[in-house]
């Protein structure tokens, strides 16, 4: 029976895809370090200045000042908008009157 099986050459068997699912979430890595922190460190009193100097930053690191010019910009632009939006009303309008 062994005489049956006999080859001269090793077929490889296929290879199978087995792919690893990996992602990056933020928001986990943050809580995850805050974690790490708590349980490596003894001094509590430090951790809690730490957290509260962070408080004020939002989840991509920027601070509050930064909100503020952010909220500037977005009502910049929709002024903006909107005198835009007038001008071409009124553009709209004597075209439609003269012709």
């Amino acid at each position: 029976m062994s005489m049956l099986n006999f080859s001269f050459f090793k077929t490889n068997k296929p290879r199978k895809f087995e792919p690893i699912p990996r992602f990056y979430d933020p928001d986990k890595e943050y809580i995850d370090s805050i974690k790490k922190r708590i349980d490596d460190k003894d001094d509590v009193e430090a951790l809690k200045y730490k957290l509260k100097q962070n408080f004020g930053k939002n989840r991509f690191g920027s601070s509050r000042i930064s909100d503020q010019r952010l909220r500037r910009a977005n009502r910049n632009s929709n002024i903006r908008l909107v005198v835009i939006l007038v001008v071409l009303l009124i553009l709209t309008y004597y075209y439609l009157i003269s012709g």
